[in-house]
């Protein structure tokens, strides 16, 4: 039985850049029939009557904006960041269970995605997550049921407890060349995984990091067999506890 978890605590300032400064909200207006302009200091976003929300600015979602219509909300079906934007901070888009998809910027300018940036993101397909991102929050695509396929950029080296937690539909994970520990509940209850890739710069991997993963049949490793060997597997009790011991594939060997 999958333990319960303890609730996160909602920061109300998250600090990616030093962009990421907590401010009150200012003016919100309509801008015309069948769309919601707002503005939150260096934060501008738009959403349509189809329930497109594009942003704009210096600071991010989640981070600094206070009573934002993102949370929560059920009519946003696609999430645009325009260039500049430094990243998603946490709960941003939190239980916006009409996501289908999400496009950012592949200038680099994101740096990090939140903590429960996506949660309950139940409908969310499709994400492009681009080379500049050094940071995946824990739980930040928590229960993203439609998921099917997450390449983490290899800028990334801190990946989150529980980040891609409950995933029921994701087939195919690749992590990030730069990762050095694959933390607790990475994946658990991923019951259609079935590909994962793991980088030779991977030390740690939690035992429970794939528990219940059952439909799991190749892992792709890009260091040798020995390297394999040596990867310490952290909070078990012994060889019984490394919970990926399907079919790897060794290419570096």
């Amino acid at each position: 039985m999958k333990n319960i978890k303890r609730p996160l605590v909602k920061l109300a300032c998250f600090l990616f850049t030093a962009a990421f400064v907590c401010a009150p909200q200012a003016a919100v207006y309509a801008a015309g029939s069948g769309m919601q302009q707002y503005q939150d200091r260096d934060l501008w976003y738009t959403l349509d009557a189809d329930g497109t929300l594009t942003l704009t600015g210096t600071e991010s979602p989640g981070a600094t904006t206070a009573g934002d219509p993102f949370e929560f909300n059920t009519d946003i079906t696609k999430v645009i960041l325009e260039d500049g934007m430094p990243g998603i901070g946490p709960n941003a888009f939190q239980d916006c269970s009409g996501i289908v998809s999400v496009s950012l910027p592949e200038s680099g300018s994101v740096v990090g995605i939140g903590d429960a940036a996506f949660l309950r993101c139940s409908s969310l397909k499709e994400i492009n997550l681009p080379y500049g991102i050094t940071y995946i929050g824990s739980r930040a695509f928590e229960k993203c049921a439609s998921l099917e396929e997450i390449k983490v950029p290899d800028s990334v080296t801190t990946l989150g407890v529980s980040a891609f937690d409950d995933c029921t539909s994701l087939k195919r994970l690749q992590f990030s060349a730069g990762l050095t520990k694959i933390d607790q509940d990475m994946c658990y209850g991923d019951t259609t995984l079935t590909e994962i890739s793991i980088p030779a710069s991977v030390i740690y991997i939690y035992h429970n990091a794939f528990t219940d993963c059952d439909a799991v049949t190749d892992i792709y490793y890009e260091g040798t067999e020995e390297q394999w060997n040596q990867i310490e597997i952290l909070g078990g009790y012994g060889e019984s506890d490394r919970t990926i011991d399907m079919t790897q594939d060794f290419p570096g060997a």
